[in-house]
């Protein structure tokens, strides 16, 4: 599995934190290791550390710079419900807790790495975005513009079981239908990995985001009504768990949304925006081994 596109840098965090703990528990002459009764002292470690990576990690050390001080001077701060959202949606992309502890083994990340990493990106991307001005003038256009886009389509949320057999979904409908928990049955028997641990849940979701043979059958049911349909991944046993009705955008309760998204547009993307930070950077290198890095 590669990298999803969320993660714009390579992850060195893991060098840092080893050299900074080295240079914090040993002396220079300290041994950190011994091979057939030759010693690897503290110094030789760093200095190969540093020959090795120094500059990736100075270069992150930089950036971390650079973007705390933009942080501080545009007044972005990004709260731990925002944080815990985003990770939320990305846990969700990669297939749920299995498909995340897949993609951190594959990629060899702790998780603090991983959300390490997450942080430095939204941050970009929240200071790329607080850099836009738009005016309400703007943003009136723009929605009237593309009002189809704000307008709310017909919305269904409902939970499913994917099965190999229409027997083994007939066969759970009658255990539903006869008192047992729908979400426990998902957790025990559905194949699918992302929705399967959440019991089936698939939250709420418009025509087009679903496999034409489900949204077929799903759109037609009640609340609270069960069916069964086949798709291509196998056979579905659907449960509806609550309907919201089409409605027409109004710019006054859109506004926040229209706003965001024309600024998202007008924003520079974060590669782009990283690229700036260091072209404006007033950064002086002192060591001559990094002078590369004087962007």
């Amino acid at each position: 599995m590669r990298l999803p596109r969320f993660l714009v840098h390579c992850a060195v965090i893991g060098l840092t934190a080893v050299l900074a703990l080295s240079g914090a528990a040993l002396a220079d002459d300290d041994v950190v290791a011994t091979v057939a009764g030759e010693d690897i002292t503290r110094a030789e470690f760093i200095d190969a550390l540093e020959e090795q990576a120094g500059g990736m990690i100075l270069q992150q050390m930089i950036m971390e710079r650079l973007l705390e001080q933009r942080k501080q001077e545009l007044g972005v701060e990004l709260t731990d419900e925002d944080f815990e959202e985003f990770m939320g949606r990305i846990v969700q992309q990669l297939g749920g807790p299995q498909g995340l502890q897949q993609f951190l083994m594959e990629n060899q990340m702790t998780m603090e790495q991983l959300e390490e990493q997450i942080y430095f990106n939204m941050l970009l991307t929240e200071l790329a975005e607080a850099e836009v001005d738009v005016t309400d003038e703007e943003i009136e256009e723009y929605f009237e513009e593309n009002k189809e886009q704000f307008d709310v389509p017909e919305q269904i949320k409902a939970s499913h079981i994917l099965v190999d057999t229409r027997e083994e979904a007939e066969e759970l409908k009658l255990r539903v239908e006869a008192g047992e928990d729908f979400a426990e049955l998902a957790a025990e028997h559905s194949l699918d990995p992302g929705s399967g641990p959440q019991g089936g849940d698939l939250g709420f979701f418009g025509r087009g985001m679903m496999v034409p043979e489900f949204e077929d059958t799903a759109f037609v049911m009640d609340i609270s009504e069960m069916d069964i349909t086949e798709s291509d991944f196998g056979w579905h046993l659907i449960k509806v768990t609550d309907k919201t009705e089409a409605k027409e955008a109004d710019l006054e309760d859109s506004y926040d949304h229209v706003r965001r998204q024309l600024v998202q547009e007008r924003a520079m993307d974060p590669n782009s925006y990283m690229q700036l930070l260091q072209q404006e950077a007033e950064l002086e290198i002192h060591d001559d081994r990094y002078d590369f890095l004087g962007f």
